[in-house]
């Protein structure tokens, strides 16, 4: 079950308006880019999770203040016997791993 949704980030929806009217700087255009990557491999995440019959609680999108740093949780998965913390990528491409 989930319980805390996952919205799409204010500043992918910002920066989606202004892609659509003006041309973005390089650097700007690869985070927008990067923003709209992201968060398709989150929904992604969200589609596998809401498949399980398990009686889970999800919680998305967290955002923690500790000592005066900011952090986020993607994901935070909560079943009978363990928490689970998922920080979700959607690279692509060949990886290869070399000793160890």
């Amino acid at each position: 079950m989930i319980v805390k949704l996952r919205y799409e980030p204010e500043e992918l929806k910002l920066l989606r308006c202004l892609q659509g009217r003006m041309r973005l700087s390089p650097k700007d255009y690869s985070y927008f880019l990067n923003l709209e990557k992201g968060f398709s491999g989150e929904q992604q995440f969200d589609q596998l999770l809401e498949q399980s019959s398990e009686e889970w609680i999800i919680l998305n999108d967290l955002l923690f203040d500790y000592s005066n740093t900011l952090f986020q949780i993607d994901s935070l998965l909560i079943t009978g016997d363990c928490i689970y913390i998922f920080e979700v990528k959607n690279y692509e491409g060949d990886f290869y791993i070399d000793q160890d």
